[in-house]
């Protein structure tokens, strides 16, 4: 069977459409969202990538789904964490202030330092955000006071590629946010 002929069956066809439009969902958020019991979905989802039309992520302890080839590597790493609301926080924080320190995340964010360190650390790992040794000039949004980027207690840390995490809360915006 063809990768196209799989789309013919309807209920493929919307897991798929569905799986485009909000890709990152892991399988129980998707059962909700498509009212479509979890067993019945995962042996759509399994026929889906055995096609090669859907991908599969392992994120801790969630496979979350994505429409093959479609957004890349580093986009799909990236919505991995922006469905994890305190690493959310973090990357929208990171985004309006440019860089912080894990100190100044954790005053602002009212989460305490090992939560968002471990968050960090993850976003760090994946290469989402980077140590901001040597930063020449600042920006930041008026929402944020000046000290939240004040190096004197910690690292300074930045996201490694604002551009693209722009992108993506742009685009993923309606179903990031719920």
């Amino acid at each position: 069977m063809s990768k196209k002929d799989a789309l013919h069956n309807e209920k493929r066809k919307n897991i798929y459409n569905y799986v485009q439009k909000h890709p990152g969902l892991h399988l129980r958020e998707l059962s909700r969202k498509l009212g479509i019991i979890k067993s019945n979905l995962e042996y759509h989802l399994n026929y889906l990538i055995k096609q090669e039309l859907i991908i599969k992520k392992k994120e801790s302890k969630f496979s979350r789904y994505f429409v093959s080839n479609e957004i890349g590597y580093k986009k799909e790493n990236l919505l991995l964490f922006a469905r994890l609301q305190t690493a959310q926080d973090i990357i929208l924080t990171m985004l309006d202030c440019n860089c912080t320190t894990l100190s100044k995340l954790s005053l602002h964010l009212n989460k305490s330092p090992t939560t968002i360190k471990f968050y960090l650390d993850k976003l760090l790992e994946n290469e989402i955000i980077e140590p901001a040794n040597f930063v020449e000039e600042f920006t930041y949004s008026s929402k944020y006071p000046s000290n939240m980027i004040d190096n004197s207690k910690g690292n300074l840390l930045r996201l490694k590629d604002s551009e693209i995490v722009n992108d993506i809360f742009e685009k993923y915006h309606d179903t990031l946010m719920s």
